[in-house]
């Protein structure tokens, strides 16, 4: 019987994975071993198959769609981030409008130093919009003047099947 238990894959040899087991004994004597070598090629394929099962479809498609459009804020393109945007974004506000909100906004911030997902959402109805596919997706950032910020994204299925940002905001 095991009261307590764990492993971990502590070394690698010659290509394998030794998994190390810890346990307690009953009487509370512990007690470890060494199992059999597992080839690291079926450590890799395992954790291949495992991330692949992970990730939904539709969020790998909100995502890349979202880290298109932020390449191009992070090269301070107003323009093309603008011409890039979902309809319902151009039509909120012209061009030359978004240009100088994003100005204001980003400029003191630096350059982006580091961008990590911290919860993708998906909805059907979203604020005063019409019934459709939208995707919330929000990142932890870190910018050169601002070591933690948290940017949104949000985004539309438009019609064509393609993924467009329709806001973005920075905190």
């Amino acid at each position: 019987m095991i009261l307590y238990g764990g492993s971990e894959a502590s070394r690698l040899y010659h290509g394998e994975f030794v998994v190390r087991s810890w346990f307690h004994w009953p009487d509370g004597t512990p007690g470890e071993h060494d199992t059999s070598p597992l080839p690291y090629e079926d450590c890799l394929a395992w954790l291949a198959a495992g991330a692949a099962l992970a990730q939904d479809p539709k969020a790998t498609a909100a995502q890349a769609a979202a880290r298109e459009w932020l390449a191009l804020a992070d090269r301070a393109d107003a323009q093309a981030s603008w011409n890039a945007a979902g309809k319902k974004f151009q039509e909120a506000m012209p061009a030359s409008g978004w240009a100088a909100a994003f100005a204001k906004a980003r400029a003191p911030l630096g350059a982006t130093k580091s961008r990590t997902i911290s919860k993708t959402n998906f909805r059907k109805k979203f604020q005063d919009y019409p019934e459709g596919d939208y995707a919330l997706i929000i990142y932890t950032t870190s910018f050169a003047n601002k070591t933690i910020g948290q940017e949104t994204v949000t985004l539309e299925r438009e019609s064509d099947g393609k993924w467009r940002v329709i806001g973005y905001s920075i905190r």
